[in-house]
């Protein structure tokens, strides 16, 4: 290899932690490339396991600089060695809390005055508008477009030109693309798997009983626009406990939170959430309230009562709210907290709280009274149904009952109820996602794939679905919907 150190490029004969001052440098300069496995001479000494180093050095710098870098494995002579390709960044990268840049061959700390005058260069766009250049329009979700068109369109924020936009147009529109460069806003909204850049980029959920033990949790991942849709679905169809009545011959459900409450709860987390912690947006329910928490920045002298009295919006991720204002989910000027009060009031439920810790927020919603009596009086009647009460605290996919018994929703009245509404949750599934697999299917709403396989067929030979192509690369149709005594 015939090169030497310079502003651009820096050999290490190995690795750890201390080569991201390095990178850290780099990013806060003009990019470069780290080669890990080359001595300061420029020669190839090799490195050990450079297939493992593959995928851990990657994860190490994504979590300890917020970076995302290109990681390329070469071979010379029978010897291993690692590029790291480190891109220029817009805003400030940081190593053990300090700043540093390329000079020549060498990392120099950034103090003082210059520190300021760095940071104050640097720091004019929000940590969602910064410029990921190693992702491309080609890697996002079509689905996640196709929802951002069919709500903002029926929501009167988009019109039917924007459906003849390309990609790139659209993205255009919303500011969502830097000289042609996708943003992390870009990402969040449209990949299919944010997670792999942000690694809190999902949603964990739990149901605890009146004991506090664990019963049964679901990850959800994808596009924050997905990601939006499926959690107010999941928490609708199998964490929540509904009261019925009838209103004549009208079944009447009641839900223990208004859904129009949730649904504001879970885009405020997605929209406030610092994506840089790493940790995912957790979503606890239990008979008595449920508990939405996600990771925040929050504005120094801010407390619960600054929340709930009028406010200035201060938007932690400017870019992907504009995402959800597009898709007529959202108001732009931060009503969300009061219109979860008074859905709260109108639903009976009491005032919702907020708990406020130094790095993340949690949203408290209680229950309606005669729904915890239900969660609780089901839980017994539960234990009666063939569930050793000693099982609790497992998840539900190791609970010992019947998959055909015990589908998607904590409903009581009968097995007949239970299958319609799992039937009816495919059916949402498969419009929101029409490619969706059984084996999705299945995790989704914690079934058996043999289960869920009798649902489609079914379904299929009533005239609901059919199939549209290949069983590989084919397209569920929905043909109608399914009636409420069906």
């Amino acid at each position: 290899m015939i090169m030497r150190e310079d502003q651009n490029i820096e050999f290490k004969q190995s690795w750890s932690d201390l080569n991201l001052k390095s990178i850290c440098a780099f990013a806060n300069t003009d990019g470069g490339r780290l080669y890990v496995g080359i001595d300061y001479n420029g020669n190839i000494v090799g490195i050990q396991n450079a297939k493992a180093r593959i995928e851990d050095i990657p994860n190490t710098i994504r979590n300890k600089l917020g970076l995302l870098v290109s990681l390329i494995a070469r071979n010379e002579n029978g010897k291993d060695y690692l590029e790291i390709i480190v891109p220029k960044m817009e805003q400030p990268v940081f190593f053990d809390g300090k700043v540093y840049i390329r000079v020549g061959s060498t990392n120099q700390l950034v103090e003082g005055n210059n520190l300021i005058e760095f940071i104050l260069r640097k720091s004019t766009a929000t940590w969602d508008a910064v410029v990921e250049p190693n992702v491309s329009i080609d890697d996002l979700d079509e689905n996640s477009f196709r929802i951002l068109l069919d709500d903002g369109i029926r929501n009167k924020r988009l019109t039917e030109y924007d459906r003849n936009l390309s990609r790139k147009e659209l993205l255009e529109k919303m500011s969502l693309l830097k000289n042609g460069k996708l943003t992390r806003a870009a990402i969040l909204l449209f990949h299919p798997h944010p997670e792999y850049f942000f690694g809190g980029a999902h949603i964990k959920l739990g149901y605890f009983n009146e004991k506090n033990q664990l019963r049964y949790q679901d990850e959800l991942y994808g596009s924050l626009l997905t990601l939006a849709k499926k959690a107010e679905e999941i928490l609708v169809l199998k964490y929540f406990y509904a009261t019925i009545d009838y209103d004549g011959l009208v079944r009447v459900e009641t839900l223990p939170y208004p859904r129009e409450a949730v649904r504001e709860g879970i885009l405020n987390a997605l929209m406030h959430n610092n994506f840089m912690s790493n940790q995912p947006i957790a979503i606890r329910v239990s008979p008595y309230e449920m508990r939405i928490s996600n990771r925040c920045v929050f504005p120094s002298g801010w407390t619960e009562e600054t929340l709930f009295s009028v406010h200035e919006s201060r938007q932690l991720n400017p870019n992907i709210a504009v995402g959800f204002f597009r898709a007529g989910l959202v108001e732009r000027f931060g009503s969300g907290i009061q219109k979860i009060v008074d859905f709260c009031k109108e639903n009976g439920n009491p005032r919702p709280q907020y708990l406020i810790q130094p790095d993340m927020i949690t949203l408290i919603m209680k229950s309606r009274p005669e729904n915890i009596e239900l969660a609780l009086g089901h839980k017994k009647e539960a234990n009666n149904d063939g569930v050793n009460p000693e099982n609790e605290g497992v998840n539900r996919e190791d609970e010992g009952v019947n998959r055909e018994d015990d589908g998607v929703c904590p409903e009581t009245e009968s097995k007949l109820s239970r299958l319609l509404i799992r039937r009816k949750s495919i059916l949402q599934l498969i419009k929101e996602t029409d490619n969706i697999t059984a084996s999705t299917l299945s995790k989704v709403l914690s079934c058996s794939d043999a289960t869920i396989e009798r649902d489609i067929s079914w379904l299929r030979k009533n005239g609901y679905i059919i199939r549209s192509g290949s069983d590989k690369s084919g397209r569920w149709l929905i043909l109608k919907e399914l009636g409420k005594n069906e």
